[in-house]
This record gives structure tokens, sequence and C-alpha cells, in this order.
């Protein structure tokens, strides 16, 4: 009889642990804070625009042409990968083996560095593209005899914008206030839109 009670007692504790398990809360799985996303060797240049004097007209030039304005700067990724860091807001680029990092901003699926800089934008989690606005200028006074017709502009990139635009040149106390203001005929604008692919290739 004790045999029985004592193998009766047994079993009911078993029930009793095994319900037990059944009721515990199923863990929360751990999200990653860190993602590392890799240069796909993919560009595409977009939106690209010439517009010169004396009479600030737009002008039909090919992708050929591009390489006048910017040398070597189009085509080349600002980085072969880079690693975004949730926890301490930090966005890091690397390029062969050197690593910058910035503070960075998440506003829905677009990435901002070091306040106002525009970086990028996030297609899904898996995909990112860099785009970067380029531009060029030249005014009067700059026209050099005998060299090429927009040679001694001043060219770069506007980081706070996503993309490249006409009325990125017209402001207060610019060059131009407005394409009539292109009255000789080396007064240039140039501008386009540069896209560089990113793969998501771990995250932790």
């Amino acid at each position: 009889m004790k045999t029985k009670l004592a193998l009766l007692t047994v079993i009911v504790l078993l029930l009793s642990s095994c319900n037990d398990d059944s009721s515990s809360p199923t863990p929360e799985p751990i999200k990653p804070t860190i993602y590392e996303y890799a240069y796909t060797g993919k560009h595409e240049i977009k939106d690209f625009n010439v517009y010169v004097g004396p009479k600030g007209e737009k002008q039909g030039v090919g992708n050929e042409f591009i390489s006048d304005f910017w040398k070597h700067s189009i085509g080349e990724s600002p980085c072969d990968t880079l690693v975004i860091d949730l926890v301490k807001d930090s966005l890091y680029l690397k390029y062969n083996k050197t690593v910058r990092d910035f503070p960075l901003k998440l506003s829905n699926d677009t990435l901002w560095y070091t306040g106002n800089q525009y970086w990028g934008v996030f297609l899904n989690e898996e995909d990112f593209l860099i785009n970067k606005a380029f531009y060029f200028i030249n005014h009067k006074g700059k026209e050099i005899e005998g060299s090429d017709l927009w040679s001694g502009g001043h060219s770069g990139n506007w980081q706070a914008y996503e993309i490249a635009k006409i009325d990125r040149f017209f402001y207060d106390n610019s060059t131009f206030q407005s394409l009539s203001d292109m009255v000789a005929e080396s007064d240039t604008i140039a501008w386009l839109t540069q896209y560089y692919e990113f793969k998501l290739v771990k995250k932790h």
C-alpha cells in the first residue's frame, strides 16, 4: 500500500511539473541591433542635366560627358561595407582597411548621419541604397582661354539632399538667382543623382 501511495505521489508531482512548464511564458526572441551591408558593385545614374549660357538653355548631352564634370568621383562607392549599430546610434563605413564612424539618425526608412546629412534609404531590411546628389557650377570669369567649355568650375555633392534638382542652385546670395543670370557662354550648371546598391550580409 505504501508503495502504491509513493508511486501515486511521484506521478502527481510529475504531472504538476509538466503543467508548470506548459504555462511558463515563451522567451522573447533576441532582436538584432547590428546590421552589416556590403556594396554589390551595382550603381545607377539618374537625371543627368546640363544648362549653359548665354541663355541658360538645357543641353542635349549623354552620360558619356559625365566625366567632364565630376572626373573619377562618379561610380565610386563611398564604402565597401556599411555597419549600423542601433545601440550606439552609430554608422560605420569600411573602405579597404579604413573604418570611419558617424552618429546616425533613422527616420522611417531614411538614414541620416551627423545630424542633417542624408545618407541613404532602406528599400526593405535586406536592401539599402546610398544615393548622392552631385552638382557642378561654372560662372563667368572662370573660362580659361583655349580650354574645354566646362573647365575651371566647382563640383561636389549636396549632403543634405536625397536627390539633385535644379532649384538647389538658386537661393539668396547664390552664384545665379535664375537661369536668366547665365549670360556668359561659359556659365554652366549640371547635376545628377547616383545610386549605390548594398545588400544585408549579417545581423546580430
